[in-house]
């Protein structure tokens, strides 16, 4: 007489899986086999014993949103599941097998998942490094004063823009990323683009073009009415510009490295 499925629920992605063991025997069925943590067992095991949920979890590749591509990720073991959708009631709306053989293809497999980060490394792209210039600290003067601070993140993929301004009276605080959006498994994005993060919980969203001593910062995206624009001069020590508002507004401001 088969065994009925095993319900449990996934350490890594919070969906729900059914699993019935391999062989008919009870004695064969372990706890290091289940899915899940709900009853406080240890995730699903490899063919090794090793649990493999856990190993997911450790691993750079947990963030995966698919289930095809975690059960990608345990191709090597020898496992039958079967997934099912629940309805926001709770009552399960749909169930269909997946074999672990029969993966579809552009799910990523072991292998590719073994070979992630062997190739060759990649080299920040040619519009971020450009900013090395601005590395440093500045004193700025003009419709906001205080001081910013660059300074990049190791690897030099990311650049950091360290804000301390008053404006209007009012405190600015915060921490601005620079460079190349890159989701996973999706190519490099061509613009070199920002998120600033300030004290007051805000974000705002920018895209950076150097071009010999030109610097453009577009408030949004590219090619935005509200925009930057500011020159290198004296060796790189001083940066004059303005910010251009929509229907005339805006400031000019000066940086000047201290």
């Amino acid at each position: 007489m088969a065994l009925p499925p095993v319900r449990g629920e996934s350490a890594v992605c919070g969906e729900q899986f059914l699993r019935r063991p391999k062989l008919d025997d009870p004695a064969r069925l372990h706890e290091h086999d289940l899915i899940g943590t709900r009853d406080r067992v240890e995730p699903m095991g490899d063919d090794h014993g090793r649990p493999m949920c856990r190993r997911i979890w450790a691993s750079k590749w947990w963030p995966l949103k698919n289930v095809e591509g975690i059960l990608a990720l345990m191709s090597r073991s020898s496992w039958r599941l079967r997934r099912i959708g629940v309805a926001a009631d709770g009552v399960a709306a749909t169930e269909r097998g997946i074999d672990m053989n029969d993966i579809d293809a552009t799910a990523p497999t072991g292998e590719a998942i073994d070979a992630y980060g062997q190739d060759a490394r990649p080299e920040p792209s040619s519009g971020v490094a450009a900013l090395d210039r601005l590395v440093g600290t500045w004193a700025v003067t003009g419709g906001a004063e205080g001081t910013v601070r660059y300074e990049w993140m190791p690897g030099r993929f990311f650049l950091f823009q360290h804000v301390e301004l008053e404006q209007f009276g009012q405190p600015v605080s915060g921490l601005e990323v620079i460079g190349n959006l890159h989701p996973f498994g999706e190519p490099v994005g061509e613009d070199v683009v920002s998120r600033f993060y300030d004290s007051d919980g805000n974000t705002l969203d920018y895209v950076y073009e150097l071009v010999d001593d030109k610097l453009t910062i577009w408030a949004g995206a590219k090619g935005s009415p509200a925009y930057f624009e500011g020159h290198f001069s004296d060796g790189d020590r001083t940066m004059v510009g303005e910010w251009v508002y929509p229907g005339g507004g805006g400031y000019a401001s000066t940086m000047t490295r201290v």
